[in-house]
């Protein structure tokens, strides 16, 4: 009874170490040396309207791959799809636009007629439009609202972002693609000839202007005049209202008065009297020197003549072109990476007669093409550093603070009393008169033709 309880116990035992020996050598043939290994998403991209395209490395060990893709960051609602081969570079169409889907992959291998399988990728997403995102190549390009040469058109300017949603012809001569402008939803047509290329990927390095080694002056007249692309801008045909003031619903500048706005707009905040004037030809007279008297870094510095040369232009100098004679008549502020932006009139390929408008505005071109054969010259008025006066000074008299540097009378003013101690802070020349800006107790303001009223302690 003992030798038969014995016998029963080892032979147990014995099948026991034996299913657990095959289980391990199968689980081992799949998940030891010879595990499936884990993938990773090498690309993530939206390349054809409604769909995205995923990318892994190749792997020979696998047989294929599944994709997990959801709207849901925790995959709560999600849809598998199954691919053969040992790369995954495949295509998910019929999705949703505009959506963000979250996507994850994994690895498979077949053993015994099973599919086994890795552990899921890091997950990565990506935004579905409804083409994929391309920026404007030459200054403007023409868009068809038919598939004809014969339909009526509508410019978009360089910079401007279209979404191609398909190549609908192809010919010798060139080819018809679909497009959208940003976002909408409406389709316009672009003929590209054979050899041209209208249309460039969106880079966001390329689209990028501001660089911590740029000056925080450079950096913030880059900022300021850009965000007027957003904004509903208009040419000022009359030269008037190159103010910054919102009018019927637009900003109105004409192209010197948009480049001296931005650069005193930026400027002031460090030093009150400085002020670049909106005459062109003063802008581009090189002996005109601006601001004189605030430190030597205020001058007017010329860049390069009437060559271009790229590599002596910095962010926030202003370029002048000769557009339609001999002498200047545009003006633009340089951003960097060979582009730069202005307030033209140019629109639609064509100059617009005085009092429209509502035609032009402010917009980003390169410099190339007809602003490179038009290119007369660059002047820098952005300084590296701007330093104050801080010299103490006392009022042999009764002195007016006015509250604007051209010291009007009828302006807001306070007087400081003779005797009185006051901070100067910054002298500029106006004419012939040199001025002064102060700090009086807790007020500041403009004292006209300092030297005057004021002595140094």
């Amino acid at each position: 009874m003992i030798v038969s309880v014995r016998r029963n116990i080892i032979v147990a035992v014995t099948v026991l170490m034996v299913a657990s020996f095959m289980l391990f050598a199968e689980s081992s043939s799949v998940y030891g040396a010879t595990a499936v290994a884990k993938p990773t998403i090498t690309s993530l991209n939206c390349v054809v309207s409604k769909s995205f395209t995923v990318k892994s490395n190749k792997n020979t060990k696998v047989d294929g791959y599944q994709v997990c893709y959801s709207t849901s960051k925790s995959f709560s609602s999600k849809k598998k799809v199954l691919y053969k081969g040992t790369r995954l570079n495949k295509t998910v169409k019929k999705l949703k636009a505009g959506k963000t889907y979250y996507v994850k992959i994994r690895a498979y291998k077949n053993v015994s007629g099973k599919k086994k399988y890795s552990t899921w990728s890091a997950k990565k997403s990506v935004k579905v439009y409804l083409g994929t995102a391309r920026y404007t190549w030459h200054v403007t390009t023409k868009l068809y609202k038919k598939r004809s040469f014969s339909a009526s058109t509508i410019p978009v300017w360089f910079d401007t972002k279209l979404r191609v949603v398909s190549t609908v012809k192809t010919t010798k001569k060139g080819k018809w693609q679909k497009v959208r402008l940003g976002n909408k939803t409406k389709n316009y047509y672009l003929w590209t000839p054979k050899g041209r290329t209208n249309l460039v990927k969106t880079c966001a390095k390329n689209r990028t202007y501001t660089k911590s080694s740029y000056t925080k002056y450079q950096n913030q007249v880059i900022k300021k005049s850009m965000a007027y692309l957003k904004y509903t801008t208009a040419y000022d045909f009359d030269k008037k209202e190159s103010d910054g003031v919102k009018r019927n619903g637009k900003y109105t500048f004409h192209c010197s008065g948009f480049a001296s706005f931005i650069t005193n707009k930026v400027m002031t905040q460090y030093a009150p009297p400085y002020s670049i004037t909106a005459n062109m030809a003063q802008l581009w007279d090189t002996t005109f020197i601006l601001n004189e008297g605030l430190t030597g870094q205020m001058k007017a510095v010329k860049v390069c003549g009437s060559t271009l040369d790229k590599s002596k232009l910095k962010a926030g100098d202003i370029l002048f072109f000769k557009m339609t004679s001999d002498d200047v008549d545009h003006c633009a502020i340089y951003l960097g990476n060979g582009n730069f932006i202005h307030s033209t009139k140019t629109c639609k390929d064509t100059y617009f007669e005085k009092g429209k408008d509502s035609d032009g505005g402010v917009c980003i071109a390169p410099l190339r093409d007809v602003y490179k054969s038009t290119f007369a010259g660059a002047k820098r008025y952005l300084p590296n550093t701007v330093k104050t006066a801080d010299v103490d000074m006392t009022a042999k008299k009764k002195t007016k603070l006015y509250s604007t540097r051209e010291c009007k009378s009828g302006t807001n003013t306070a007087e400081i009393s003779a005797k009185e101690e006051v901070k100067l802070l910054y002298t500029y020349k106006i004419g012939s008169n040199v001025n002064a800006y102060v700090k009086y107790g807790d007020k500041k303001g403009y004292v006209f033709n300092y030297s005057k009223s004021l002595i140094k302690q």
